[in-house]
């Protein structure tokens, strides 16, 4: 099971969902009726704040049912300041099984997986991410600038 908090594996990577054991769903056409998702992390590439060009990382969501946890994992990228997508709309990675899979392959199952992820509040989890990433990197820059001796200082 994936968790925020677990101690064996304290920051759960966008892999591990293929490793759960997969858990039929079809989602329900009315999302009411659709579990509880949960944000597990985000995480954001670090070389990807000290170099130009956009940056990008993964995010992870759980759901319980009684068969077992569903989990979906992607990347994405920062298109541009506050704008934020999906890397690859056809490279959701989930243990869930639905009834699509069979029949119809992996475009019908890549686009009920877009669906759940666009239902998801993951933009605002991942802009709120960047927001403190980028004020911790401000902070250690501010704090190694002010380390240094007054004549090696930027001016």
């Amino acid at each position: 099971m994936l968790r925020a908090d677990d101690p064996v594996w304290p920051v759960p990577e966008a892999w591990m969902v293929l490793s759960l054991r997969p858990v039929s769903w079809q989602p329900p056409d009315d999302e009411s009726q659709w579990p509880t998702w949960t944000h597990v992390t985000t995480r954001i590439q670090d070389s990807a704040l000290s170099v130009s060009g956009p940056v990008r990382g993964d995010t992870i969501w759980t759901a319980a049912l009684e068969d077992g946890q569903l989990a979906l994992a992607w990347e994405w990228v920062e298109w541009r300041p506050g704008v934020i997508v999906l890397s690859d709309p056809m490279a959701i990675s989930s243990n869930i099984l639905t009834e699509d899979d069979a029949p119809h392959g992996p475009r019908v199952r890549a686009i009920t997986l877009n669906r759940v992820a666009h239902s998801l509040p993951w933009q605002q989890q991942v802009l709120e991410a960047l927001r403190a990433k980028r004020a911790a990197t401000a902070s250690q820059a501010q704090q190694s600038q002010d380390a240094l001796p007054a004549y090696r200082r930027a001016a």
